[in-house]
């Protein structure tokens, strides 16, 4: 009986210590964003239902038209599943800021089921110029 008590314990102060939001971003050659970019998710928590949702900072000269890009992730055991999405910037034109980031839901109650990194790429459909940085923020779902 103590060693399934302490096992539960051991569990539970394991879990409790993950943060239950996690951003990952890579930088972009700005001039121009055509390549894949990667992205390393470390993942020890195979419990938690989490939100998945993608990041784009640009600056002006992004032309703020929808971009489409293939998501691959990699999963540790090497399982890997691909598909095209479409970002849809939501700078209006009105700021003033010289610099705009773009968050949108990608997948709602994911449960990374594997412990060990996930590698999630993004690649354009076309070139965009201005384009900063993109990345993948996980968030804990609401129950």
């Amino acid at each position: 009986m103590r060693r399934i008590t302490a096992a539960a314990i051991a569990a539970l102060l394991a879990t409790s210590c993950l943060s239950e939001h996690q951003s990952f971003a890579v930088d972009i050659d700005s001039r121009c964003w055509t390549a894949p970019a990667t992205l390393v998710v470390p993942n020890a928590d195979t419990v938690t239902l989490r939100d998945v949702r993608l990041t784009l900072r640009h600056d002006l000269a992004f032309d703020g038209e929808p971009i489409g890009v293939t998501v691959r992730t990699v999963r540790p055991d090497s399982m890997q599943y691909e598909e095209h999405f479409v970002l849809h910037p939501s700078d209006d034109r009105r700021s003033a800021a010289a610099i705009h980031d773009t968050t949108q839901p990608y997948r709602l109650r994911v449960r990374f089921d594997r412990e060990g990194d996930y590698r999630i790429t993004l690649t354009p459909d076309r070139p965009a110029e201005g384009v900063l940085a993109v990345g993948v923020d996980i968030v804990k779902s609401k129950e």
